[in-house]
């Protein structure tokens, strides 16, 4: 009778660690399977620089002996100044639209894409969008482009997980995850407006990504809040969506 206890105890045992273990084996083959979905977005992911040029003078004066006449002459020389702010951006259209933040090409006078092949490519503003933050370019490459999947952002839930791809000089090409803590919508349509999420932003961050755990694009990163909680906003896909429609077709 003991023995027969016994057996059974075993056997049961055994049937909930092997159950245990397939659980566990099941999420992580999720978990790899949609890392490897969220590192295969890369290649739609570009940065982005908006350079500023101009002349400015230079702040110590120069003395230059005048042979002619012996006298020492103070001059300050003009030099060429270049300044640039960089981040992220997404394609969207395999013809070479890409949206990004507005606030790292704004005042640019050249603007620089470099995709994720490393080549780089000048590109114009094809709309703007200053109350959003948001900014649509262009350009023209000689490679196949890959257009990034679009979520419906009104189905985001408090609490939903969510993954960026960091494009900071610092840490590029680094997978962090978080969740959605807040969701503000308009009160005339119901729609999200925007997104706040618990993620980290680094500088260069600005106009990346933020995944849902389909590997679709749910919106872009666009400021981090000054707060205890070291908060991130960003724009919903849809607003993306709506903004460009007609680009996008």
């Amino acid at each position: 009778m003991n023995y027969l206890l016994i057996k059974i105890r075993t056997t049961f045992c055994i049937s909930i660690f092997l159950l245990i273990s397939a659980l566990f084996s099941g999420i992580a083959s999720a978990e790899d399977s949609l890392i490897s979905v969220i590192l295969s977005r890369r290649q739609s992911i570009v940065g982005i620089k908006g350079v500023q040029g101009g002349l400015m003078k230079s702040p110590q004066p120069s003395a230059v002996i005048d042979k002619s006449s012996g006298r020492m002459l103070i001059s300050r020389g003009v030099r060429a100044a270049y300044y640039s702010k960089s981040g992220a951006g997404i394609i969207i259209t395999s013809s070479g639209y890409i949206v990004t933040n507005l606030h790292i090409i704004m005042g640019a006078k050249n603007i620089i894409v470099e995709l994720y092949d490393s080549s780089s490519y000048p590109a114009e503003v094809a709309l703007a969008y200053p109350q959003h933050d948001l900014a649509i370019i262009k350009i023209k490459a000689s490679i196949e482009l890959h257009p990034i999947p679009l979520a419906d952002s009104n189905k985001a839930q408090l609490g939903e997980q969510v993954i960026n791809i960091g494009h900071s000089p610092y840490l590029k090409e680094t997978l962090s995850a978080g969740k959605i803590i807040s969701l503000a919508k308009s009160r005339l349509t119901g729609e999200v407006e925007i997104i706040k999420v618990n993620i980290n932003l680094y500088k260069g961050d600005s106009g990346g990504p933020l995944f849902n755990r389909s590997g679709e694009l749910i919106g872009i990163v666009s400021a981090q809040l000054k707060s205890q909680d070291r908060s991130t906003l960003a724009i919903p896909s849809n607003k993306i969506v709506n903004l460009a429609s007609d680009l996008i077709k």
